[in-house]
């Protein structure tokens, strides 16, 4: 029976019958579940204690992307960008595309590490938008791949494939480092060469991005009008910096990530003076209800069908892990496919998650590997569809906010063209990293 439910939910979140939510399309499923008691109140707060933290963390991110935007920092950095990879002309500035893309891809790089996926597209989305001066509501329609567009889906993309370097830098990495008690040093040492493959990649890619940009990209100045203090520019700074301290250090001192997020939050509500109804109402939380939503669908189908039954019977190793991976969470997110496969790789692997001490003697064993495989399978093979990452989804409901409409297949056309050579590259940079 919770098969059909997961059917039906599934099918609900791609077709959308009767245009409603897709929040609404989870929590419709994760009710069912409850009801024909698929799971009980141990398994809910079974699911809550994996997820509790990065779900809170999230909910902080778009609150602080949302004040940022508000208090117009991210027109400043836009014009501060201009003025440094740009020539001033007689109508703005003019950047040649090769330098504008090559920044794009490291400085998307870099956020998408420092301050995870999620963070970074809800950093670099009102980044792209206000470098184009594109207002609310300004009707531009995005029915070609015009510069914008590109751009656009450039940083949705970089974002993502960006996320492996630390374990904060993604929301599944969180989940898996404490699952499986992995030491941050010890992921990031394992996870350095792929993610330096596949920014390599991105890099690469620009042979295709360059037929849909022009040789000199033209943006106006913003002038000094309009936009927030250099002292209101240095305090956001400040609170970014107490967040990205919070983020690299608080899991030393016990405190979790969500703390630290709150801390920023409540800083930049003081100093902007904001509405904290305002902001609330500004930000898409029903993505979040439809993560958790999915959360309890799809613990309920492994607990019925367990996953180390299908994984006895695949010749497991580092591309099968991760291909996957990236088909399951292209399919129902990355966050659920993560604990899933978390699970199953647990199981399969005769590996706790309570015993780090199994994970520190024998970290470099190939077995142990398999859990980088998945990771890069949920981070990188989860762009394949928009609903396989909820940084895909924070990006769509940014857009429409402005008025920008990317569809469904404009989309899957540049997923196909760009995610499986990218995962491909991820997976060969981490089996390079068996040789060494």
């Amino acid at each position: 029976m919770v098969l059909w439910v997961f059917v039906a939910m599934m099918v609900c979140l791609y077709w959308r019958p009767f245009c409603l939510p897709l929040w609404v399309y989870s929590t419709l499923g994760a009710l069912a579940c409850v009801m024909i008691s698929a799971l009980d109140s141990s398994d809910i707060m079974h699911v809550w204690a994996m997820v509790w933290d990065s779900t809170l963390t999230l909910v902080g991110l778009i609150m602080l992307a949302v004040m940022l935007e508000k208090l117009l920092f991210f027109e400043y950095v836009a014009m501060l960008c201009i003025r440094v990879l740009g020539t001033k002309g007689a109508c703005g500035y003019v950047c040649p595309r090769a330098r504008f893309y090559v920044f794009l891809v490291l400085f998307g790089g870099g956020l998408g590490a420092v301050f995870a996926n999620d963070g970074a597209i809800l950093i670099l989305t009102p980044f792209i938008l206000a470098l184009f001066k594109v207002r609310r509501d300004s009707g531009h329609n995005s029915g070609a791949f015009t510069p914008l567009v590109v751009c656009l889906l450039a940083v949705c993309f970089v974002s993502d494939f960006a996320s492996n370097t630390f374990v904060i830098s993604n929301l599944t990495n969180i989940i898996t480092a404490q699952f499986f008690s992995i030491d941050s040093r010890d992921f990031t040492r394992a996870m350095l060469l792929p993610q330096a493959s596949i920014l390599l990649a991105c890099l690469g890619l620009y042979v295709l991005v360059r037929r849909y940009l022009p040789p000199i990209l033209r943006f106006y100045d913003y002038g000094e009008r309009s936009l927030m203090t250099k002292g209101g520019f240095i305090f956001c700074l400040g609170v970014l910096g107490i967040l990205l301290l919070g983020v690299l250090q608080g899991r030393s001192f016990g405190v979790p990530l969500c703390v630290v997020v709150a801390v920023c939050v409540g800083a930049l509500l003081l100093y902007g003076r904001l509405r904290v109804l305002s902001c609330l109402k500004s930000a898409p939380f029903g993505i979040v209800v439809f993560s958790l939503g999915l959360f309890i669908v799809v613990f309920s189908v492994q607990k019925a069908y367990p996953l180390q039954n299908l994984l006895s019977s695949v010749p497991l190793g580092i591309f099968s892990v991760g291909v996957i991976s990236s088909l399951g969470s292209s399919l129902i997110n990355n966050l659920p496919a993560v604990m899933l496969g978390n699970l199953a790789l647990a199981d399969f692997m005769g590996l706790g998650a309570v015993d780090s001490s199994v994970l520190d003697s024998a970290l470099l064993a190939s077995k142990e590997l398999l859990i980088y495989a998945h990771l890069l399978g949920c981070n990188v093979g989860s762009k394949l569809t928009p609903i396989g990452s909820l940084a895909t989804l924070l990006w769509l409901f940014s857009l429409k906010r402005y008025g920008i409409y990317i569809s469904f297949w404009q989309y899957m056309l540049v997923a196909l063209l760009v995610v499986p050579f990218v995962l491909c590259v991820g997976l060969l940079g981490l089996y390079l990293y068996t040789l060494l």
